[in-house]
Formats: structure tokens, C-alpha cells, sequence
């Protein structure tokens, strides 16, 4: 609490928020709302019985929410690829090319071809991989890092 969500996790989350001309609210990181619940023990927070992520705030939610949205899974954050698929495309035929790959000797270039082979077969994992590498290469341009 002290270093990880303030200094990396809200962070980025603001920087990602503000990319976009939004920001970013957290209605439970009031003071008020943190030092409440700090003061709880850990089984009052995750449940006792049946331990589970963000029991407390799931109590919360079946006071006041339908039961489908209270007791939905967790999941992750999805990058939304479908929704920049011309701009995916492009940026794959420009950071995934065998030559830029193997001159960054990070990644070997026949992987990044057999994802590339394989990204109809299993669109969602393999594009998450695609868009990773691409996320590396990017990162080392910006920051003009060489290998």
C-alpha cells in the first residue's frame, strides 16, 4: 500500500487514463474509506468460510447491485486489439520484421513468425503476445535503447 499502488499501479493507471483526455477516479482509496478498512482483520476482508478476492466489497455489492454484476468474476484488463485492427496491422509489418528482430537479438525471429503463422488459429492469446513484443520494441525506440 505504501509503495507498489501508489507509486507504479495508480501511476499508470493515470498516465494510461490521461493518454486518452480522461481521468481516472478511485472511490475506494478515500482516506477515510482506506483507514476504515485497514483497521479490519483479514478474515472480515476476504472471508472466513470461503476465502475470495474482494469479499468485503462484494458484500457491499449485493446490498446494492443486481446479483449478476456482485458476484461476476474478477478478470483481467483486456487490451481492445479488435478496436485498432488497421493501426495493429501496420504496427505488426513495421516492429515484427525478421530483420528488426534479429538485429535487436532479444526475441528469435522464427517465434515471432510462428505467432504471426498462428494468430487466426487463436486470435486472443497470440495477439496479446504480438502486441507485447511490439510494446518491447516500441520501449526500446523510445527510450533509444540498443542491444
Amino acid at each position: 500500500m505504501r509503495y507498489f499502488l501508489p507509486d507504479y499501479h495508480l501511476g499508470r493507471e493515470n498516465r494510461i487514463a490521461m493518454a486518452f483526455g480522461m481521468e481516472a477516479r478511485y472511490p475506494f482509496l478515500d482516506e477515510d474509506v482506506v483507514q476504515s478498512v485497514v483497521q479490519l482483520g483479514y478474515d472480515f476482508k476476504v472471508g472466513k468460510k470461503k476465502p475470495k478476492e474482494k469479499h468485503l466489497l462484494r458484500q457491499v455489492a449485493k446490498r446494492h447491485l443486481p446479483r449478476s454484476i456482485a458476484h461476476r468474476k474478477k478478470g483481467p484488463v483486456r487490451v481492445p486489439i479488435p478496436l485498432f485492427t488497421d493501426a495493429f496491422n501496420e504496427m505488426k509489418q513495421e516492429y515484427l520484421r525478421p530483420k528488426r528482430i534479429r538485429k535487436r537479438g532479444i526475441i528469435r525471429p522464427d517465434a515471432v513468425e510462428s505467432l504471426l503463422r498462428r494468430e487466426t488459429l487463436s486470435p486472443f492469446m497470440v495477439q496479446r503476445q504480438i502486441f507485447a513484443i511490439m510494446m518491447l520494441e516500441i520501449w526500446f525506440d523510445t527510450f533509444k535503447v540498443s542491444s
